[in-house]
């Protein structure tokens, strides 16, 4: 076949191939996996001109015998189409969801990669979103309605796209015959014991001989039901920005003054926002009625796998996974930041506060273990000091604490709550004299 009967750009729209072009994209990496629909848009890609832009970046899942030979032929096509190469092998967790871990881990791979700048191509078209759509309902996992995959959206600092999602199976793969291409066939494929291979083999062909038409109103209805998702994100945006406390938490009050179906709509677009998972319905009903009805001095949370809510006096927080309390000890070297207990303690010189030493090895930094004190004029206790100054319930322990041969000495501030670092008074350095002061920066949620 000659290049002039070979299709040219037919698979990509307009409003594509402008992304793509964009001078604002300085890297297009295409997840390349060798199978028939990242070839094709990897070729369609080489035929805009976009060579000098493109990198093919390969995931090997190490999950098939199959595996080296599919990156040597991944490999082999960047060389034969002039396409920068690269690849990473992953280890893929196998207890479990294996096509949750793959999927994790493959993103993963990606938001590694990536730079502000680059712009990520993958190759799921039409079918693939049908699937998603299917598989989302089944499962109970969608916010409203019909949900599939966006077209675009943030991955880090960079933007990914997927320039075939209104481009059917059946398209991609005349496409591919007709331009000659050599391309991997994934024997995982066929494996119905996988949810979307059995939706794609089993179901969805059995529900097509019923519904021929199944597929196209499908995706009317993704189209629908995406503009009325992007109104209730309108609606969400409102609600935050007008509830947004200067923590990055909700404000309650106002909270509590929305109609049920707003109160939700608000924390699903907050997950959203950061790909966290959602909370089953009774969940997210039951943690707003305790959130709710609780009173001032109480700490209730909304636990899930992958996701915490808070409450915190009048605040409803957000929180990120932490690791595991260290009780230390740590050692401060030189003034330099430490990490612990999921942030880094960082000490800064300043005249007139903190601590008045000259010595900072000779400090231990250490994790509350309870009964502690600190001297204020007077003994005080470290619990009552916490408390009144409002340092968050799920950041007490967490909070480093400076030790002198045994003796509490400072406290770590936590400057991103505004709440200022500790000093005995017998060691607070005061008029001229310079000092030491301890804060701890540590991304304890995520903002509202």
């Amino acid at each position: 076949m000659s290049s002039n009967d070979r299709p040219k750009t037919g698979l990509l729209d307009a409003n594509v191939r402008a992304q793509c072009a964009d001078p604002e994209y300085q890297r297009l990496v295409v997840g390349y996996s060798g199978g028939v629909d990242s070839h094709v848009l990897l070729a369609s890609l080489c035929e805009l001109g976009l060579r000098h832009k493109l990198l093919a970046f390969h995931v090997n899942h190490g999950l098939s015998p199959q595996a080296s030979a599919w990156q040597n032929h991944c490999r082999q096509v960047c060389d034969d189409l002039g396409v920068a190469f690269a690849t990473v092998t992953l280890h893929v967790q196998r207890e479990g969801n294996l096509e949750d871990n793959a999927r994790r881990a493959r993103y993963g791979a990606f938001a590694h990669l990536l730079e502000k700048g680059d712009l990520l191509l993958l190759g799921q078209h039409q079918d693939d979103q049908v699937e998603t759509a299917l598989f989302q309902l089944f499962r109970g996992s969608g916010r409203f309605g019909l949900q599939g995959m966006p077209l675009k959206r943030q991955i880090g600092q960079a933007s990914l796209l997927r320039p075939l999602l209104t481009v059917s199976r059946a398209r991609i793969l005349a496409y591919a015959q007709q331009s000659g291409l050599s391309w991997i066939e994934d024997e995982s494929n066929l494996d119905q014991a996988m949810s979307r291979n059995y939706l794609r083999h089993a179901l969805i062909p059995q529900l097509e001989r019923r519904w021929p038409s199944l597929k196209s109103s499908l995706v009317t209805s993704l189209q629908r039901d995406a503009e009325a998702i992007l109104l209730l994100e309108d609606v969400a945006r409102t609600d935050q920005e007008r509830l947004r406390n200067e923590w990055g938490g909700i404000c309650l009050n106002g909270f509590s003054r929305l109609s049920p179906a707003r109160q939700k709509n608000l924390l699903i677009a907050w997950l959203a926002r950061y790909q966290l998972p959602y909370p089953s319905a009774g969940l997210l009903e039951e943690g707003l009625r305790l959130f709710l009805a609780a009173k001032s001095d109480t700490l209730p949370e909304m636990r899930w796998q992958g996701g915490l809510f808070k409450r915190f006096r009048q605040g409803l927080y957000l929180l990120r996974g932490l690791p595991a309390i260290d009780q230390g000890p740590f050692y401060v070297s030189g003034g330099a930041p430490v990490t612990l207990q999921g942030g880094a303690l960082v000490c800064t010189r300043q005249q007139g506060r903190g601590l008045r030493i000259s010595d900072l090895d000779r400090l231990e930094v250490r994790g509350r273990c309870g009964g502690e004190s600190l001297q204020l004029g007077r003994n005080r206790s470290l619990k009552k000091l916490l408390q009144e100054r409002h340092v968050p319930t799920w950041l007490r322990d967490r909070l480093p604490l400076i030790y002198l041969e045994g003796e509490l000495i400072a406290i770590a501030g936590l400057p991103d709550w505004h709440i200022s670092s500790m000093v005995s008074s017998l060691h607070e350095a005061t008029g001229d004299q310079w000092g030491w002061v301890f804060e701890f920066e540590i991304e304890d949620r995520y903002r509202l």
